[in-house]
C-alpha cells in the first residue's frame, strides 16, 4: 500500500487526480470489508442464538405469544427452550417460531362462548 501525500505536497493536477483515485479505491475497499465484516457477524450471532422461552401464559379471553415471528428460513437453526406455556378461559398461548404469522388475525380474534 502506498503513502498518501500531504495535500500541500501535490503541485501537479496528475498527482491530485492520482490522489483522488487512490482515496476511492481505498474507501470502496473498506465499505467492502465492512459489509463482509456485519454479514459475518449477523450471521454467526444467529447461529449462536438460542432463546429461551419460559411462561407464556394467557387467561380471561386473552392471547399471548412468545418467540420469533415471520423469520427468515434460517430460523429453523435456531434452539428454543420453551417451558410452562399454557391458557385458559377461552384464551390462546403459543411459543415457538412462527412462519407467515398475521397479527391482524390475533387482534380480530372474537371469543366465543357455548351455551351448553
Amino acid at each position: 500500500m502506498t503513502s498518501i501525500p500531504e495535500a500541500s505536497e501535490l503541485n501537479d493536477p496528475g498527482e491530485k487526480q492520482e490522489l483522488l483515485e487512490e482515496l476511492g479505491h481505498r474507501k470502496a475497499s473498506s465499505q467492502f470489508f465492512t459489509e463482509i465484516c456485519e454479514e459475518a457477524i449477523s450471521q454467526l450471532a444467529f447461529e449462536r442464538t438460542g432463546h429461551k422461552i419460559h411462561g407464556t401464559k394467557a387467561k380471561d379471553n386473552s392471547s399471548a405469544f412468545a418467540g420469533i415471528f415471520n423469520a427468515s428460513s434460517e430460523a429453523s437453526k435456531i434452539t428454543l427452550d420453551i417451558s410452562d406455556t399454557w391458557a385458559e378461559n377461552s384464551s390462546f398461548a403459543g411459543a415457538g417460531v412462527f412462519d407467515n404469522f398475521d397479527f391482524k388475525n390475533v387482534q380480530d380474534r372474537q371469543p366465543s362462548y357455548s351455551n351448553d
